[in-house]
This record gives C-alpha cells, sequence and structure tokens, in this order.
C-alpha cells in the first residue's frame, strides 16, 4: 500500500475513532436515582398562632412538582411525619417511579390527605436509614418542614447542632436538601462540598423559586432564558430533555417547534396545582389559590437551535434542559497528532485532552455558557498501579506496556456530571523486515520449469528470511505470525534476448508469459519463508515465458499488537525454447493479420467498384403513342446481384429493364460498376442491329467493332437516354431520373 493511501486511510479511521481515541465505555442507561421525601403535615403547617397559613399547601405544591418531573429510572417515596408518632418504623406513605409517568405520580401525591399530628424527627432518621440500605447512582434526602421537631424544641440552640451533628455524619453518597417554609421555619447548616443544601421560602412567591431550583439540582438540570413576549428559546448544545413548567389557572402547553417548523409534543403532560383539603382533622384550612400551572415534560434528541413554545393562558413559563453530553477523551502522541490506532497503543508519553460530544455519537459540542463551568479530572492505573496525580485536560501521560484504565469524570453547571470508563491494554507494534537468501533462475524447456539445467526436474524455491524490529523470530512468535501473502505484479522483459526481442514492432503480435502462481510456505525454520513459482501444469505455452515482479507483505494481529512489514522483487525467468517452440503462435497470428488486411483491401473503394449512387432503383420512363396521344410514365426496375456487392474485389453487377413491364422482344440491359460514375454494358451485343433502340441516340451496329471481332462493350453513366420504338409506342428512360 502507497503512503498516500495509508494516510487517507489513517485519516478515515480518525474521523471515525476521534472521541475514542481511547476505548470508550459509556454507560448508554439513564441514571437510576432514589429520592426520599420527608412531609411535614403537622398541624402548624395548617394553622399558626391560632391563624390558618397554606404552609400544607406550599409542601404539597411543591412535591407534584417533585413528581412531575421524575426520570424513568428515578424513584421518590413519602415520608409523612405523622405515620412515626405512634410507628416509629412505618413504611413510605408513598412510592412513585418513574416509569409510571408523571400524570399518575401527580395524581397520586395530589390525592393524599394525612391525619395532621406532630414533627418528629424520627420521620427523617428512618428515611435516611431506608436510603442506606438503597444501590443507586444517586440518593437524596429532602426534607419539607415549617417548624423544630418535637424532640428538640425544648433544646432551642443545641436542637439545631444536634440535626447538624446528624447530617455531617451522613453517608457521603447520600446528598441533601432541607427546605424550611414558612417564616419561622427550622433551619440547618449548609455544607454544598457534604452535599448538604439548605434552602427557605418564607411564602408563596419564594416557593415558586425554590421549588424550582431545588428540582433542577436534584434532577440536574437547568434553566433557559425564555423570551417572554415571542416566547422562544434558543441554545446552542444539544438537549436529551426540555420540561416545561407553566404557571396560570388556565394554562394550556401545546407543543415546541423549531425554527424550520418541526413541532414537538410532549411526551407527558399534568397540572400540579394547590389542594383543597389539608388533612382529615381539618375543615377550615387556608388554601393558595396561585399555585397552579402544568408540568410538560418534551424527550428526544433537540439539535442546537431556535425553538418556540406554544403554550396559552401562561402567567409565567420556565423551561428546564438536560443538555445531551457525553465526556470524550483521547491522545495526541508527540508530534501533537491524534492517535488513531486504539487497538495497539504504544508505550510513550502522550497528552491526554477532554471535551463534550454529542451522545451516542462522535459529534462534537462546542463550548457553551449553557454548560456552565466545565472542569475535567481523571484517574490513571497503569498495570494495577494509580498514578498519584489526577489529569487534567493537556496534562502530559506516560503509558507504559500493559494494562491502563483511566476513569474521566466531566463537571458542568452547578450538579452536573458525566463519566467514561477507559479501558485497553498498551502494545508495541513491531516491524518485519526481509533478506532474500536464495534467488535462482527458473529456466523453461520443452518439458516444464526448472532450476537446474542439468536436473530439469529440479526446482528450488526463493528463500527469503524474516527478522522482528531486528531480531530474530522465536518459535512462539513465528507461530503466532500468520503465512505473508505474495502477489505477483507487472512483467519483467529485461533479460529477454533474441531475434524477436530487437524488434520492438512485433510486440503487437507476440504472446509473453509469466509464472502463474507463487506458493507460499513457512518452513519449520523460524524467520524462513519458502516461495514456489509454478506454470501451469508445468507445461509451457506457446509465447516467451519472462520475468515478473511481485511483492510480500505481512500483516499479522497479534493480540492487539500490529506486525507489518513488505517487500518487492522479482522472480527471475530464462525461456530456453528455441525460437520456434516459443514463437510458432506469434507467426501465426501475423500470417493471419496480413490476410485479414488484404481481405479489407478488397473492400475498399480503389479496389472494389461499385455503381453510382445516383442510379435509381426504379428509373422512370417516358411512354409517348405513336404517331400520336396522351404521354404517360411508367417505372423500370435496377437490380443488384447480390453476391457481387458483397464480395471483396469483385465489381458491383445488376440488371435494369427500361420499358415496361411486359413488354415483348425487349432485353434487359447486363451492367457492371466501372468505376467512379461508369458503368459497361456487359450485354452490348444484344442490342446490337436493333434499329428500334438507342442509346444516347445511337445505334449499335450489327458488325462486330472490337479488335477481338465482337462487339465493343459500351461504358456509359447513370445519365444515358435509353430509347425503345415499337409498332404503337416510344419509351425513353434515363437511369438515374
Amino acid at each position: 500500500m502507497n503512503k498516500r493511501i495509508w494516510k487517507i486511510l489513517r485519516w478515515m479511521c480518525f474521523v471515525l475513532l476521534f472521541t475514542v481515541s481511547i476505548t470508550r465505555k459509556v454507560d448508554a442507561k439513564e441514571i437510576q436515582r432514589v429520592i426520599n421525601v420527608v412531609y411535614d403535615d403537622s398541624g402548624s403547617m395548617i394553622r399558626m398562632n391560632g391563624k390558618t397559613v397554606d404552609t400544607w399547601c406550599q409542601a404539597k405544591y411543591s412535591m407534584e412538582v417533585f413528581a412531575a418531573m421524575l426520570g424513568e429510572n428515578d424513584t421518590m417515596n413519602i415520608y409523612v411525619m405523622s405515620d412515626y408518632m405512634s410507628n416509629k418504623n412505618a413504611k413510605p406513605k408513598l412510592t412513585l417511579s418513574g416509569k409510571k409517568g408523571l400524570k399518575t405520580n401527580v395524581k397520586k401525591v395530589h390525592k393524599m390527605i394525612t391525619r395532621a399530628q406532630d414533627t418528629p424527627f424520627r420521620s427523617v432518621e428512618k428515611a435516611y436509614e431506608d436510603l442506606v440500605k438503597k444501590d443507586a447512582d444517586e440518593k437524596w434526602l429532602v426534607v419539607l418542614t415549617d417548624g423544630e421537631f418535637d424532640e428538640f424544641i425544648k433544646e432551642k440552640d443545641k436542637g439545631k447542632s444536634k440535626i447538624d451533628d446528624y447530617f455531617s455524619n451522613k453517608e457521603k453518597d447520600i446528598k441533601l436538601i432541607f427546605f424550611g417554609m414558612g417564616a419561622n421555619a427550622a433551619e440547618i447548616t449548609a455544607n454544598e462540598e457534604e452535599n448538604i443544601y439548605y434552602e427557605k421560602a418564607k411564602n408563596s412567591k419564594e416557593i415558586l423559586t425554590k421549588v424550582t431550583q431545588i428540582s433542577t439540582r436534584i434532577y440536574n438540570s437547568d434553566r433557559l432564558d425564555v423570551d417572554t413576549a415571542s416566547k422562544k428559546i434558543s441554545f446552542d448544545v444539544p438537549m436529551s430533555q426540555l420540561i416545561v413548567f407553566a404557571q396560570g389557572a388556565k394554562v394550556k402547553i401545546n407543543n415546541i417547534k423549531s425554527k424550520d417548523g418541526t413541532k414537538f409534543k410532549s411526551s407527558e403532560t399534568e397540572t400540579v396545582k394547590y389542594s383543597e383539603k389539608a388533612a382529615t382533622n381539618y375543615d377550615d384550612v387556608k388554601v393558595d389559590k396561585n399555585l397552579a400551572g402544568k408540568v410538560a415534560t418534551f424527550t428526544g434528541d433537540f439539535t442546537a437551535g431556535e425553538y418556540t413554545i406554544d403554550v396559552d393562558g401562561a402567567e409565567t413559563i420556565e423551561v428546564y434542559y438536560k443538555p445531551n453530553v457525553e465526556i470524550a477523551a483521547y491522545l495526541k502522541n508527540a508530534d501533537g497528532e491524534e492517535v488513531t490506532n486504539i487497538e495497539s497503543l504504544e508505550a510513550g508519553e502522550y497528552t491526554i485532552e477532554f471535551g463534550f460530544i454529542k451522545a451516542g455519537t462522535n459529534e462534537i459540542v462546542p463550548e457553551s455558557k449553557l454548560l456552565g463551568n466545565v472542569t475535567y479530572v481523571a484517574d490513571v492505573t497503569n498495570n494495577g498501579k494509580k498514578h498519584d496525580k489526577q489529569y487534567s485536560s493537556g496534562d502530559k501521560i506516560r503509558l507504559e506496556e500493559g494494562n491502563l484504565k483511566i476513569d474521566a469524570t466531566a463537571s458542568f453547571l452547578d450538579y452536573n456530571t458525566v463519566s467514561t470508563s477507559l479501558e485497553y491494554n498498551i502494545y508495541k507494534n513491531k516491524q518485519v523486515t526481509f533478506s532474500v537468501e536464495s534467488d535462482p533462475d527458473y529456466l523453461i524447456f520443452r518439458k516444464g520449469m526448472t532450476t537446474d539445467e542439468k536436473n530439469q526436474k529440479e526446482c528450488n524455491p526463493i528463500v527469503i528470511r524474516l527478522t522482528l524490529d531486528g531480531s530474530p523470530f522465536t518459535d512462539e512468535e513465528w507461530a503466532a505470525l500468520e503465512t505473508p501473502k505474495v502477489t505477483l505484479g507487472d512483467q519483467v522483459r529485461e533479460d529477454e534476448k533474441g531475434f524477436f526481442a530487437s524488434l520492438d514492432f512485433l510486440d503487437f503480435f507476440r504472446k509473453f508469459n509469466s509464472v502463474d502462481e507463487l506458493k507460499v510456505e513457512k518452513a519449520t525454520e523460524p524467520g524462513v519463508i519458502n516461495i514456489y513459482p509454478s506454470i501451469q501444469k508445468n507445461d509451457p505455452e506457446s509465447g516467451t515465458y519472462v520475468s515478473s515482479n511481485y511483492s510480500m507483505k505481512v500483516y499479522s494481529q497479534v493480540g492487539k499488537a500490529v506486525w507489518t512489514g513488505e517487500m518487492n522483487s522479482k522472480v527471475k525467468v530464462l525461456d530456453k525454447r528455441s525460437i520456434l517452440e516459443r514463437e510458432a503462435g506469434t507467426l501465426i497470428r501475423i500470417g493471419i493479420t496480413i490476410g485479414f488486411v488484404i481481405l479489407l483491401l478488397g473492400f475498399t473503394p480503389l479496389i472494389k467498384k461499385r455503381f453510382p449512387k445516383t442510379m435509381k432503383k426504379n428509373p422512370t420512363i417516358i411512354c409517348k403513342p405513336i404517331p400520336y396521344g396522351r404521354t404517360d410514365s411508367a417505372h423500370g426496375r435496377f437490380t443488384k446481384d447480390t453476391m457481387t456487392v458483397f464480395l471483396p474485389f469483385v465489381p458491383e453487377q445488376g440488371t435494369l429493364r427500361f420499358v415496361p413491364s411486359g413488354t415483348v422482344g425487349v432485353p434487359n440491359m447486363k451492367l457492371k460498376a466501372a468505376g467512379g460514375s461508369k458503368m459497361t454494358i456487359m450485354n452490348t451485343a444484344a442490342f446490337a442491329g436493333r434499329n428500334n433502340i438507342t442509346i444516347d441516340g445511337m445505334y449499335i451496329p450489327e458488325t462486330p467493332n472490337g479488335s477481338n471481332g465482337r462487339t465493343k462493350l459500351l461504358q456509359k453513366s447513370p445519365n444515358m437516354m435509353i430509347d425503345v420504338k415499337t409498332d404503337t409506342m416510344k419509351y425513353s428512360c434515363v437511369p438515374r431520373n
């Protein structure tokens, strides 16, 4: 393979494998998330200091929003505080599965009504204990409450400290959001480094803001800017999901339309709204009817661009998004070129780089503010030993032969991450080199091909020795190497001698032969290849045998390493037969060619005479009555002798009838082409002495006027006038008319 083709193939390989220069292994399934929500259904959520409050309504509304945004693999368990007054190990009041869809989940939350009692911290402990036992990618504990817990109500500041202590000792894989509702809501100390978050909303207006912030944190999504007048959104990175949350009593979310007019329908739409009833033991309650809206989930492949939200009756519109991205990692070698051959990565120093691609593709995603501040880190383990440092994009990394694993993570926005695990083995590609140890001449005799002129039955092989990276092959390496492929190339005539070899113009007629096959054999001795040239049935054909180029290629996949090599050489062939044995066929072909040329000459105008083209097949005959009457016309007939038309060298011959059909006593005229515009009247004697027939106004005399005593043959053109008189008619005919 020449260098240009090899470069093209390498470039194509890079395009296909750009983002998987190291084997990329990304988990394609959706993240599995468990959310345990603790709902404070205590009396203080309904009535505070003798006055009705709508904090319960806010909490119920928040849970409906959480339920509406569950992903397909998400689970949300709702723990109601009142259940833990009498049963400290009560099970969740509701378990919601994202697979059930937002309609089902929102309705379950909306219909949930409990008996309002106190605020036991045991409900939080039970929700946490259950969460520890879960196996999930993400675990969230969400606490919705308005006041202090019963267990700590008398301890004032110490109560807050004890709650902080409890949460500070949580498992690291559990994330906590404590959502305080109302002016007197309990507080905790936030520690975002430990995934402990605190939010507080004093009234319904703040609830609408905080609940969406909490949702985006839990579900790894963020908000897009919405042009309130045109209801347009735009983004410059691909999206996998758009969630539209429109608030309003009579809001209707229709669809999302792209700039080219394509409409996207929601996979699910559901109303989230205030509840009318707070608890089974409270009738007089305050309801905040401003808490109403709809949530529509649009899932699919949203390419970067501008979109319009088709929504009616909305007071506010918020759109949450999930970027459809994966992390990609690749290496650059010492020359700054991207590594494309991932199956055989050689040991050495490389530069590791990261970037984003569209999920499931190799399409590069550009930098965007919608991804926020992006950081990349990678842990590297080579041959079971983890490197001390974490690598960032652009860092140098030294790879040693053996197993390698890179765990790369990209963090973007405030709380989004994507990870990939890159695993591969490092191998060293090896070069196979060749040296010819035996290169005999192959001699062609009448009885076959040989390498020994005296012992014409013997035919020794071409012997080639191979080395691997300059070293002899071991037995194991030789066993692993695939048998090289040998290909016959062009014929080489530089060794040909003799009469015919000096006359290049005769090559058109000659036949040149080469060996028909090269049989390749790996010898038992490591590194030795035998090549056996052969001709068909060892029976030389007519024609001269000449040398041939050949190429040998090695491409052997050994594990993930590749051993390659290529050489070009020549099979030297000398035809020892006599000229007649070799060139008998050439002489026959020359003779056949000469005969064919002569035959063709017989059809050329210089040799083969043809009738003038002006001769009509049906010439007109003028018919005049004698002595007078009305002149009429008829048609004669000119026909060619078919055989004379197609025979070479032979002039065309034909017959002309120049009087009307049925006229008695007038012979037809026999004609032969004489070249140019002339014709010879071959039966001139048939018209001699006939005083009623003239040609061009002249009678043909009865007395012979030829030198041999015969009537001289006339030569005429198609313009000749032939007149014939009978007792009653005069016929005139010009053959060209």
